[in-house]
């Protein structure tokens, strides 16, 4: 019995502190603000906040800005909201607080409109063969906008004055290329 009595003491002293373990909580496409969104605005969030010894978390600020004020905010308010931990430990096992960060990318998605569209009406999506310099050597409407005008259009005037981005084979050369292209009215 003395054995024993002894060896709680040893092991209690050896215990290490153990980090808050995330349970819960997201962020999604979905809660893309309306306002970045429409103004075609996106950017990377870094955002430090304090986890609760309950595993909440209670305070949220950003380490580092996206550059668009309503992301920032967001981000925080979102973290906030949704993030549950299972919280951190010190050594003897009670609960304390911890400081995390997080990086958080807002994106826009593909079908949103770049930000000199963003109050666009029409969006016809376009196969286009492109040359090795850039030019457009046709161009198909494989998704309609709706308004058959604007898709007639579309690829005449895409053909007739655009050039795209010339893309690199293995060895860094241009290449011909097949690609599909949102057009934005």
């Amino acid at each position: 019995m003395a054995i024993s009595a002894l060896l709680l003491p040893i092991l209690a002293a050896t215990a290490t502190p153990q980090a808050a373990v995330m349970q819960g909580g997201w962020i999604s496409q979905a809660d893309y603000p309306a306002d970045a969104l429409r103004g075609g605005q996106q950017g990377t969030v870094q955002a430090r906040f304090r986890i609760s010894p309950e595993g909440t978390v209670s305070k949220c600020e950003i380490a580092k800005s996206s550059g668009v004020s309503t992301l920032d905010a967001r981000t925080c308010e979102l973290i906030v909201q949704r993030f549950r931990f299972a919280a951190a430990r010190d050594a003897s096992g009670k609960p304390v607080e911890q400081w995390r960060a997080q990086m958080i990318s807002w994106k826009l998605p593909a079908d949103a409109a770049p930000s000199g569209y963003a109050n666009a009406r029409l969006r016809a999506d376009v196969k286009v063969d492109v040359d090795k310099d850039g030019g457009i050597n046709s161009c198909e409407v494989i998704k309609p906008s709706g308004d058959r005008t604007f898709d007639n259009i579309a690829c005449a005037v895409l053909t007739r004055t655009g050039k795209l981005e010339v893309l690199l084979n293995e060895r860094g050369r241009p290449k011909r290329s097949t690609r599909m292209v949102p057009v934005w009215q």
